[in-house]
Parts: structure tokens; C-alpha cells; sequence
């Protein structure tokens, strides 16, 4: 009998939250799948973010070969499902009549015609789908609680629509994503940690992170309860989670430097969103006086404070400018207007020079050229240099000002992320750690399909209960497809809903 396969996307899972509250006892179904089946912590693509490291998973290859670095090129232009170059899972299951239903995965607008269905996720300008959008900025400054409610809801909520589809759809490979245990750490890391040099005691919101947790522990039991004995499942995530207590504005550095040249009359007087967040934050008669006001005036405050500092790029005079940045977690992608190896030479040497102003230590790691991490037919297209700060200290590319400041959100993206296969054909295994670039390979072994030998990634093999004929096919996992791209208005809509997510800041 020919097999299924469900994969369950957990957007920013991490062991290093897993375990803990495994152990307390909160996470049955979590518990019953490590007990019975095989896990390994994933290492993610640099920089781990969603974009490239979802893109990453359905293709089994490098950003150099699918084409996706971070949610916007090289020009600033947001990507979308046009933009990628490799084949994903659900175009190599097309090739063998096999049925896909795709749900909430980045990059996957447009929607491609398969054999199946796609619904796009959050690079869908309309969200045609899967409402119940939340802005995270605004409501997790003044609304904490309201803003976990609507989170949960959302997910919920999604879980019932894609239970439904599953059980009138005929399909081999069902693959859904959740964000929650991104968006909940990203937020309320500061009221779990009582480490984190912004600890705020809160006796409901200090148990966020772990609800959110429970949340998923039980969506993964719904799912469960419902696929056939003919079914395997693998639960993965694109990257982990952790602290951030720092944040580094990576184009104010440049701008000192002399690399990047912005008008600054829009920001004199312009009062950062950190600030703002953290008056509100401690003041709870401010809090209190915000909400009762009418939503009309809070919507232009908000503005105000928060979309001056995401406009850097339209302020920016190209005659004078070398180089600027994009952020991603801890790292930074670095884009030349023109290439000049004096210009990189001088950003990299000059930017390994600098240090915490509250430690005296160095504050970046290490600073990569393209060549160093990606490999394949696009990698011109990747940015010149990608930064990597230590992993307390988030970069962030819209502010201007301070070059260092508090961080607006106290988690961010770590390396570290989850790998979980469990059903009929998996064995109790725990291996140390996997790359991102073998989860595809072993998608296409569990459903019985050959893998394209230009993967970068490799069948895990040593997770199956019994030998598989892993056969490996001379073609080449690339596609030709014309680029499709966004209005100015949509890509608008999309810029604003990722900033609200914490994505694009």
C-alpha cells in the first residue's frame, strides 16, 4: 500500500523550549512522538529566516540554487513564488501524479496550478485565505493579552479549515504551517526569562510562551487522531528561537561609517518605537489612557512612532551611498549599490572592530562574502556580505539614530530548529544534529519518489525501520519560470503586514 505523508510546520520551534515543558508534563503528544519515533535539532540556513529557510525545506537546496535570501532581493522588491529557481516537494510529486495540499507556506504566492491545492500563506497581498491577521507592534505594546487571545483564535481556526480539507481531499502530501510558536517568543520571551535583563514579572503573561506550546501540543494531536495507519508524520521547523536583549541598527553603523548617506531631517525629531514601547510598558495609567481612546487617534499615533523608521530605503540618496543593509534575526544581509571589493574589504574589517558599549566585547561574529555559504547557479544574486552578531544582539536595518538600543521584541531567531518523524516506516532514533537541505530529500523517500541528484541535502537514511530503495535520479531539481511581480501597492500591504509580524524591521 502506497504511503502518505503529513508534515506539521512549527514557524521557530526550538528543543531548547521542547524539553522543559515536555518534562513538566504539559506536552503529551510532543512527549509521545520523541518516546516513539526519531528527532534531531535542525541547523537552518544563514540567515534564519523564513523566507529562504522555508523555501529551503521543500527544495532540499541552498539559497544559491532556489534564489530566495530573505523576503525582498536584491532591489528591495518583496520575492514571491516566481522568484524560485529549484523545484519544491509538491512539483516533484506532480512529476509522479502524486496529489499536494500546501497550506500557509511563505513564498507560495502566486499559487501554482498543481496536482492538489495550494493556499498561500503571508505573502498573499489579499489573504484570500486564512484570516484573522493581527498587529503584533501595536497590541503586544498595549494589549499583551488580547494580542495571545487572537493568536491562539487564529490558529484554531486554521486548524479546523485545514481538518476539513484533509478529510474531503484526497491527497499523499499535506503540509501546514503554524506561526505561534514564532510570534509568542518573539513577544513575551521577557516575562518567561527571569535571566533577561528586561524581565517584567506578570503572573499571566509569564506562562505565554509554554500556553502557547500546550496550543500546539494539542493541534499536533488532532492531526493524530485522524490519519490512517498508512500515514507518516514529520514535524519540522524553519529555525529556533531565543533571548535578544540587544539590538544593533546595522544601517545607523553604516551611515557613520560614510557607506550610507539618508536624509536626516525625517528622524531628528523622530522618537524610536523601543522608547515608545518601553514608556507604555511601565507606565500603566499611559497604558490604561491609549485605550480608551478613539481607535481613529490611535491608528495616526501609531503611524506616527512606527512608520517613519520603516522608510529608510525612499530616503536614501543612492548618489552617495556604497552600501546598505537588510536585517534578519542576528544577521544582516549587506547589498553594495555597486560592486567594489575596497568597499568590502573596508565594511568587513572595520565592522568585526566593533563592541558592546555596556561589555567592552566584540559584537560580531563573523562576516561572510556570498561565496562562503551559497553555491549554485543564482548565487550573483546574493547579497555581498551576510554579518552575523552575537546571539543575544538582534540587527535591525530601519532605524536611524541610536546605534544601539533596546530591543522592541525580547526573542529572536536562533540556528536551532526541531526535526520529528514519527509512523509506520520511522524508527526510534535520535541522531545529534541534521542540516535544513535533508528535510526534502527524505519528504521524497517516505512518499517512494526517486530524489534529483543536484539536492543539496541527503536522505536520513538512518531514521527508517527498514531498508528503502533510495534512488537518485540524473536531473536536476531547477525550473524556468517567467518572474511575476508585486504592485507597489500590494507590495505595500505585504511590507506593513511583515513589519507588524516582526519580520521586516
Amino acid at each position: 500500500m502506497e504511503r502518505k505523508l503529513l508534515v506539521i510546520g512549527f514557524d521557530g520551534a526550538t528543543f531548547d523550549l521542547i524539553e522543559p515543558f515536555r518534562k513538566k508534563g504539559v506536552l503529551p503528544h510532543f512527549s509521545k512522538v520523541l518516546a516513539e519515533g526519531a528527532s534531531a535539532s535542525l541547523q537552518s540556513v544563514i540567515p534564519p529566516v523564513s523566507a529562504p529557510a522555508w523555501v529551503s525545506i521543500v527544495t532540499g537546496n541552498n539559497p544559491g540554487k532556489h534564489n530566495i535570501y530573505g523576503f525582498t532581493d536584491g532591489k528591495g522588491r518583496m520575492v514571491n513564488s516566481t522568484f524560485r529557481k529549484s523545484k519544491a516537494v509538491w512539483n516533484l510529486l506532480d512529476d509522479h501524479k502524486k496529489k499536494s495540499i500546501i497550506i500557509n507556506l511563505p513564498v507560495t504566492y502566486p499559487p501554482e496550478e498543481i496536482n492538489g491545492k495550494i493556499y498561500a500563506g503571508i505573502l498573499d497581498p489579499d489573504e484570500k485565505v486564512y484570516r484573522g491577521r493581527f498587529q503584533i507592534d501595536k497590541e503586544s505594546v498595549i494589549e499583551k493579552e488580547k494580542t495571545l487571545n487572537k493568536m491562539v483564535q487564529w490558529e484554531m481556526s486554521k486548524t479546523e479549515k485545514a481538518l476539513k480539507v484533509m478529510e474531503e481531499t484526497e491527497w499523499d502530501l499535506f503540509f501546514i504551517l503554524y506561526f505561534l510558536s514564532d510570534f509568542v517568543p518573539t513577544i513575551y520571551w521577557k516575562y518567561m526569562d527571569e535571566t533577561h535583563p528586561h524581565y517584567i514579572h506578570d503572573e499571566v503573561l509569564s506562562k505565554a510562551v509554554e500556553n502557547a506550546y500546550k496550543v500546539l501540543d494539542n493541534i499536533l494531536g488532532r492531526f493524530l487522531s485522524v490519519i490512517d495507519e498508512n500515514t507518516n508524520v514529520l514535524i519540522v521547523s524553519d529555525h529556533g528561537m531565543g533571548p535578544s536583549t540587544k539590538v544593533l541598527n546595522i544601517n545607523e553603523w553604516l551611515r557613520r561609517e560614510g557607506f550610507l548617506d539618508v536624509k536626516m531631517a525625517t528622524y531628528e525629531k523622530t522618537v524610536s518605537p523601543e522608547k515608545v514601547a518601553k514608556f507604555i510598558e511601565r507606565h500603566t495609567l499611559v497604558k490604561k489612557m491609549i485605550k480608551i481612546l478613539p481607535e481613529s487617534f490611535q491608528k495616526k499615533a501609531y503611524r506616527l512612532v512606527f512608520s517613519r523608521s520603516r522608510n529608510l530605503f525612499s530616503r536614501m540618496d543612492k548618489n552617495s551611498t556604497q552600501a546598505y543593509a537588510y536585517s534578519h534575526a542576528h544577521f544582516a544581509s549587506v547589498w553594495l549599490l555597486e560592486k567594489d571589493e575596497k568597499v568590502l574589504s573596508r565594511i568587513k574589517k572595520k565592522i568585526r572592530m566593533l563592541e558592546d558599549p555596556d561589555t567592552g566585547e566584540k559584537v560580531i561574529k563573523r562576516v561572510y562574502r556570498r561565496n562562503q555559504l551559497y553555491h549554485g547557479p543564482w548565487v550573483d544574486n546574493a547579497p555581498d556580505l551576510i554579518v552575523e552578531a552575537v546571539p543575544y544582539c538582534s540587527i535591525r536595518s530601519q532605524r536611524i539614530g541610536d546605534l544601539f538600543s533596546e530591543p522592541l521584541q525580547s526573542g529572536d531567531h536562533k540556528m536551532n530548529g526541531i526535526f520529528m518523524a514519527y509512523g509506520p516506516d520511522i524508527q526510534k532514533r535520535q541522531l545529534d544534529k541534521i542540516s535544513i537541505f535533508d528535510v526534502c530529500p527524505t519528504f521524497l523517500s517516505l512518499l517512494g519518489l526517486p530524489v534529483p541528484s543536484d539536492m543539496d541535502g541527503k536522505v536520513l537514511k538512518e531514521i527508517f525501520r527498514e531498508e528503502f530503495q533510495i534512488e537518485s535520479k540524473l536531473v536536476e531539481s531547477q525550473r524556468d519560470v517567467r518572474e511575476h511581480f508585486y504592485t507597489e501597492e500590494e507590495e505595500e500591504k505585504i511590507k506593513k503586514r511583515l513589519s507588524a509580524l516582526g519580520y521586516f524591521d
